[in-house]
């Protein structure tokens, strides 16, 4: 979890550090491009806050709103 809030720090960043920047490129890091999608309207994508590795998948088949439907469900 630690490192996870660390990341998701570091892809808020506005002046990244250059060894950051080189583990942003790689998969296992969450970059601050692909994070900024998590933040664009309509705010539903992109929440994979460690690595992103998985976000267009979930996108693509609509995971997201799919589990909102759900949790929608629940509370009923």
């Amino acid at each position: 979890v630690a490192i996870t809030n660390e990341v998701h720090k570091w892809a808020h960043m506005v002046e990244v550090p250059s060894a950051l920047q080189r583990l942003q490129r790689t998969p296992l890091f969450l970059a601050s491009d692909m994070h900024q999608r998590h933040h664009t309207a309509p705010y539903d994508s992109y929440y994979c806050i460690t690595s992103g590795v998985l976000n267009p998948v979930l996108t693509r088949t609509h995971f997201w709103q799919g589990l909102l439907r759900v949790c929608r469900r629940f509370r009923q």
